[in-house]
């Protein structure tokens, strides 16, 4: 596997990355256990670079995560996402990119995904806030 550097940063990521959104029922009915075991096969290939985002399965995809990286944590880059809220009818309201919700969204995903730091990226800035609007908080959030 080929590895980059991410960015400014210490780490170096693969160039093939996993995107985990359809693990979590977002394109139909999702199998946990095959998720997993997709994701060990991934871990044993080389890929460490996974994006996700709290909003797939309302917190689903980060809970299947914590779980496929038991005892592999230090070898993975977690990519998350947000900005995009979510009801629980997946509708959402779009306006996620004030301070308030981003903060809270970080601790809930850090949380879920049971690690100390989490890459994080605003995916869609609300008008009033613009690009800039972000966090850098404890955890390590950076919008």
């Amino acid at each position: 596997m080929e590895y980059v550097q991410f960015g400014t940063t210490e780490f170096k990521v693969s160039r093939l990355g996993l995107g985990c959104m359809s693990m979590s029922g977002v394109y139909g009915p999702a199998d946990d256990n095959e998720s997993i075991a997709t994701l060990h096969r991934a871990f044993d290939l080389g890929i460490n670079f996974l994006d996700t985002s709290a909003s797939y399965g309302s917190g689903h995809n980060h809970e299947l995560i914590a779980k496929a990286l038991k005892g592999r944590r230090e070898r993975i880059v977690i990519h998350s996402k947000s900005g995009s809220p979510r009801s629980p009818d997946a509708s959402g309201n779009r306006s996620g990119s004030s301070t308030e919700y981003l903060t809270q969204n970080c601790e809930q995903s850090v949380k879920r995904l049971g690690i100390d730091c989490l890459g994080y990226l605003l995916h869609v800035a609300g008008r009033s806030q613009g690009a800039g609007g972000g966090v850098r908080g404890r955890h390590g959030a950076a919008g």
